[in-house]
């Protein structure tokens, strides 16, 4: 769920180290409520109407899990301890580097998936038993603070949806595997740009927050925004853009060319949505 994008909204609008710390144990509560309620409807949607995979299992945990992480990343950057965060980024890239070489190599496939569950406990263990959780009335409303994640939530949800749609659509209405193969293929390049909107908006999102209020300075900072976008990504995009097929069959092999055309939609889509992503 969004809660830790609620926390990141709300928590440097209040004062207290205290007021800031109960809002993250509220939204710890009420966050993991709601990714277990998720995980229901789920299990019981593959109850009534499939069998439930052991890798679809391992992601629901993955949900519950990352969240967890996330948010306590989110807390840290909250009360301005971005040493902790960033340690605590650097022990979940490592434990999952350290994992995924021993778990795939036992496991294979299920020690892959089983890697990405374990790299984010193991840094939520060694973080979370540092901060006690408070029981204190919340400085912010609570209707609106829930509203929010949720919200925010389903947001990002309905954008991953759009992103594995269209090979779930085709497959639906009867597409050749190859073909499927071919769609899943021309997306990579594409949507692995919008990590860049994701790690700015990840970095500024405190600095927002505090700010809101202040039209000329989000205006400034759409723009120098729009102005570190555009360089940043530039040169990226005309690379992908004249050397499309060359690199198609660099990491993929000649197999699949008939995913170029349809990557260089993609590319121009991506490129624009990109300069939407901003408050």
């Amino acid at each position: 769920m969004g809660f830790n994008w609620a926390l990141l909204r709300f928590g440097p609008l209040v004062k207290s180290q205290i007021g800031k710390k109960t809002l993250y144990s509220f939204s710890l509560k009420i966050g993991t409520i709601f990714n277990f309620a998720l995980v229901g409807i789920v299990l019981v949607f593959y109850y009534l109407f499939g069998n439930l995979d052991l890798y679809i299992f391992i992601f629901l945990i993955y949900l519950i899990t990352n969240f967890q992480l996330e948010l306590l990343k989110s807390y840290y950057r909250v009360v301005n301890r971005n040493k902790v965060y960033s340690k605590i980024t650097s022990y979940q890239s490592l434990s999952l580097l350290i994992f995924t070489f021993i778990l795939s190599y036992f496991l294979d496939g299920l020690g892959y998936a089983l890697a990405y569950v374990l790299s984010t406990i193991l840094p939520f263990w060694l973080f979370f038993k540092r901060e006690k959780a408070q029981n204190l009335k919340l400085d912010v409303n609570r209707t609106e603070y829930i509203k929010y994640g949720l919200v925010t939530g389903v947001g990002m949800v309905a954008n991953q949806v759009m992103i594995t749609a269209g090979p779930i659509l085709a497959d639906f209405y009867g597409a050749d595997p190859s073909e499927i193969a071919s769609l899943k293929v021309s997306t990579i390049l594409s949507f692995n740009l919008l990590i860049i909107p994701f790690l700015i908006m990840t970095t500024d999102f405190v600095y927002i927050s505090k700010n809101y209020k202040n039209k000329h300075l989000l205006k400034s900072y759409y723009f120098g925004y729009v102005k570190s976008v555009f360089k940043l990504t530039i040169i990226p995009m005309l690379i992908l853009f004249f050397f499309n097929k060359e690199i198609f069959i660099l990491l993929f092999s000649d197999k699949y060319l008939d995913a170029v055309s349809f990557n260089l939609v993609l590319l121009f889509a991506v490129y624009f949505s990109i300069f939407l992503r901003a408050p």
